[in-house]
């Protein structure tokens, strides 16, 4: 009987261990797994060194991150960095907070068309205007700059939005939410691009 109990001690404790080391992981780990990661990522060129665009937790400092991020990228490619404007921002803002009022993730939160947020702010040319957007949202460390700017660069259309040459201003936001669509500690990001003429 007592080597049952030393048994079921010793399973509970791997366990316990293991579930440690899932939720956090020691840096050499992280380390290796970001290395693997990148060596399997074809796009992996595209993205920031961590020393290039550094983050921190607040909303203002992860933003300016993600610009940082997408000018790096759009920079791998001979494309300008994009102007930040005021009207892109805060239409990025709008769609983030549209998405999480709504529980949908989606560029039409709550069946709104896809401009209604670029018509609030008043973001249009004298004779044209064109714009796009990426989204995302991801829990804990899926919602950083960094893995969200290396998924946009794995997908196809979010990679032709953010590399595309015809843009010349952009907009970015990020919404942190304690929970969407079933997760904790969420982050939602809009990223918007345009052009007015």
């Amino acid at each position: 009987m007592a080597s049952l109990v030393r048994i079921a001690v010793a399973v509970a404790l791997v366990a316990s261990l293991g579930a440690f080391l899932a939720h956090h992981p020691p840096a050499w780990l992280r380390a290796q797994v970001d290395r693997a990661r990148a060596a399997q990522d074809p796009f992996a060129a595209d993205l920031a060194p961590s020393s290039s665009c550094k983050g921190s937790s607040d909303s203002a400092a992860q933003e300016r991150t993600m610009v940082c991020l997408l000018d790096w990228a759009r920079a791998q490619h001979g494309l300008k960095p994009l102007r930040v404007v005021y009207q892109l921002n805060r239409s990025s803002m709008l769609k983030a907070l549209a998405i999480v009022d709504c529980g949908e993730f989606s560029h039409t939160p709550c069946g709104k068309p896809f401009s209604a947020t670029f018509d609030a702010v008043g973001y249009q040319g004298a004779t044209s205007t064109t714009y796009a957007e990426n989204i995302a949202w991801g829990a804990g460390p899926a919602g950083s700059p960094r893995v969200v700017v290396s998924g946009w660069l794995n997908s196809p259309h979010h990679r032709e939005n953010l590399l595309s040459p015809t843009w010349v201003e952009q907009g970015v936001a990020v919404l942190p939410v304690a929970r969407f669509l079933g997760a904790k500690d969420v982050e939602v990001w809009v990223s918007e691009f345009g052009v007015r003429r």
